[in-house]
């Protein structure tokens, strides 16, 4: 087995702002991933997600964002695209940002190739099935028209 792709869904399925994660979690389950992809169910984990870096050759990390600039609700962004927290902020509002700007100091190997699939809540389920798509898509190694196609040209925050 080769090193894993985690795909790893964050958010609170109990509040309608920050329930995209486990929405496309659940959708995800019904399909066949593949013997080297992880599918993660993160939850409000925060800092705790750290876990799952190390080891991966690909992370896909699913959350609820704002300021989604597509049509559909469905963003793809790199790791270097998310905008840093602001100095200070160490708290679950900070979660996603601070984890991912922190990776480099605390990552024991080398960075997995980190993609951000971004939903705007509440996520509809033609939303939901898109951005499980894409998911897949990255899981697997397309990775060659997210990399420009549907990236927001300013910095998001999570």
């Amino acid at each position: 087995m080769t090193a894993p792709v985690r795909i790893i869904c964050i958010g609170n399925r109990f509040h309608q702002r920050d329930c995209a994660g486990p929405m496309i979690f659940d959708c995800l389950v019904q399909h066949e991933l593949g013997e080297d992809i992880e599918l993660i169910d993160g939850g409000v984990s925060g800092l705790d997600l750290l876990q799952f870096v190390d080891g991966a050759t690909c992370l896909v990390f699913v959350d609820t964002i704002t300021q989604v600039d597509d049509p559909d609700g469905v963003v793809v962004l790199r790791r270097q695209e998310i905008a840093p927290p602001p100095d200070g902020l160490l708290d679950h509002a900070s979660g996603l940002s601070y984890l991912l700007h922190i990776m480099p100091e605390v990552c024991d190997g080398p960075i997995p190739k980190t993609f951000v699939v971004g939903i705007e809540s509440p996520p509809t389920s033609t939303t939901v099935e898109r951005a499980a798509t894409v998911c897949l898509e990255l899981a697997h190694g397309n990775t060659g028209k997210w990399s420009a196609l549907n990236v927001a040209s300013e910095r998001v925050s999570t």
